[in-house]
């Protein structure tokens, strides 16, 4: 709940706040996109990398 200053303004610390949760969360999921995409692209390199080396090896 936010207080209310004496201008009538809804209270800036609460605001802040929420601005700030709201900047860690955009943050957080970013990041674990970033990494989930990151994941996905070394496991699509390390498969292309045995694959050659598979067919390399009973060629």
């Amino acid at each position: 709940m936010s207080s209310i200053s004496t201008d009538g303004h809804p209270d800036t610390q609460a605001q802040s706040s929420l601005l700030r949760k709201w900047n860690e969360l955009a943050v957080t999921a970013a990041f674990l996109i970033t990494s989930a995409v990151a994941t996905v692209g070394w496991l699509y390199v390390l498969a292309e990398g045995a694959m050659a080396t598979v067919n390399w090896l009973f060629s």
